[in-house]
């Protein structure tokens, strides 16, 4: 598992497996792994949307059936240009195109709507962040059928949207402490990317995943970069990852988890944000786990057509799954 209890985190450190036992039992071992720095990984966008912005939001899943995803930020005189859904899996040993874990139910609420089945693409795994072995796999679907399906029958965006795991998809969903309870299939959680679109609007949306989601951060750190990024006097960057926590001492400040682009510090301990991109945010106090995070980074888009970033997380595991850019 990832960590011993909700006061005690993992360290993500070690190579040797090592028993963990929670505040309320045992419950397995986990992989504790060394420190190891990436090479550089240059992205490109899957998706490149002129006269576009977006907005973001997302929802833990560990140990949960369902959770709710809420949007806010939304511009008014804005129309649905496409959506797309990201969630992830840990501690699985691979998906079929026909399996459940690519799958997810999905509706609008606020006002409801239909539930839909969203099939998603794999679109990154790699190393167990660190849990029960195996892997994680990350999902993107594209959700702007379904979106603008909801749009038609009830006449606007809803701002809150549930998603549902598909039966036998994860291996607990009684809504137990992740930290006294991980029993694989591990569900991470989801986020929704929504992009608009108006006539007056100048700005361009980019999506990155490939190459990046899954990537796993297995207490070290990630230097990647954004290409083919436009030159424009406003950037705003979302972050979706996977396994931020904090606890018991291990937040970004005990752990170094930082967030670098284009040489500046952008989050985490010595930054002027608050906090970091890794703090189970979308799921706090609990389960924690998933992170969906907005940010202005304008001053920091040199014009170069390139966004670097370097992830810094030496004390515990983490996974990329999303980044998007809108610049204008």
């Amino acid at each position: 598992m990832k960590s011993m209890s909700i006061l005690m985190m993992s360290t993500g450190l070690a190579v040797t497996s090592v028993a963990a036992v929670a505040g309320n039992g045992a419950v397995g071992s986990k992989e504790v792994q060394r420190p190891v720095a990436a090479a550089a990984v240059v992205l490109t966008p899957v998706f490149t949307l002129p006269g576009t912005t977006h907005v973001a939001a997302g929802a833990a899943l560990r140990n949960r059936p369902s959770a709710v995803i809420n949007l806010s930020g939304v511009p008014s005189g804005y129309t649905l240009s496409a959506a797309y859904l990201y969630w992830a899996y840990a501690s699985i040993s691979g998906e079929t195109a026909d399996g459940v874990h690519n799958k997810m139910l999905f509706k609008g609420l606020a006002p409801t709507s239909s539930q839909v089945t969203l099939k998603g693409t794999t679109v990154g795994n790699g190393a167990d962040p660190c849990w029960s072995g195996g892997s994680v796999f990350v999902y993107r679907a594209d959700a702007t059928k379904a979106i603008q399906s909801f749009i038609d029958a009830v006449g606007s965006l809803p701002l809150s949207y549930q998603v549902t795991l598909p039966a036998g998809a994860a291996g607990d969903v009684s809504g137990a402490s992740p930290w006294s309870s991980a029993v694989p299939p591990l569900a991470e959680g989801a986020s929704l990317v929504v992009i608009l679109a108006s006539a007056s609007e100048t700005g361009t949306t980019l999506v990155y995943d490939k190459k990046l989601a899954g990537r796993t951060i297995p207490g070290g750190s990630l230097a990647y970069s954004m290409s083919l990024v436009p030159a424009g006097f406003s950037t705003l960057m979302t972050t979706i990852g996977a396994d931020g926590q904090v606890g018991g001492g291990y937040n970004d400040s005990a752990t170094g988890e930082t967030t670098t682009v284009n040489g500046t510090l952008i989050a985490g301990p010595g930054s002027t944000r608050s906090d970091g991109h890794w703090n189970g945010a979308d799921g706090h106090a609990m389960p924690q786990l998933w992170d969906t995070a907005t940010q202005d980074v304008s001053s920091l888009n040199d014009g170069s057509g390139t966004m670097s970033v370097l992830e810094n997380s030496p004390g515990d595991c983490l996974v990329p799954v999303a980044d998007v850019l809108s610049v204008k």
